[in-house]
């Protein structure tokens, strides 16, 4: 590892709801992060290659942060996130329980944005606007482990 300070142009940071488990916690990032790869361009970098001639996939090129919020914090940030136009995925309470796409598509058709509870936003943009709304809030920290 190296002792270099890398100054990012760009950030993504994924705030969950501070009451998730471990177990859940994991569930709502991997689920935010797979769309929010698709549609934050330029997200990854190079494919890495061993000396053996393996390739794997590219990893984000940019730094993730894990934090948390307070279930109302969550909501308003989500609004915030919204009207700053930034690139940002929505993990709803729903998605737990419902086991279908057409089910949870159907079940959030049904409801005001008012009744939609998130358990997680991931948003991605250039370093300044992604901390501005973000600042102060703190690391996750699961609820039980």
């Amino acid at each position: 590892m190296s002792d270099k300070t890398i100054k990012f142009d760009q950030k993504t940071a994924i705030v969950l709801d501070s009451r998730l488990s471990a177990t859940n916690a994991m569930i709502v990032v991997a689920h935010l992060m797979l769309p929010l790869g698709h549609i934050a361009g330029g997200i990854f970098g190079k494919t890495l290659t061993d000396l053996s001639g393996n390739d794997y996939p590219p990893l984000s090129r940019y730094p993730v942060s894990v934090l948390q919020a307070e279930s109302g914090t969550l909501k308003t940030l989500e609004r915030s996130i919204r009207q700053a136009g930034v690139t940002c995925v929505r993990f709803p309470r729903q998605a737990l329980d419902i086991w279908t796409d057409a089910e949870l598509v159907e079940d959030i058709r049904q409801r005001t944005e008012a009744e939609i509870i998130f358990l997680g936003v991931a948003l991605h943009s250039e370093r300044n606007r992604v901390d501005r709304l973000i600042g102060g809030l703190r690391l996750f920290k699961a609820v039980n482990f």
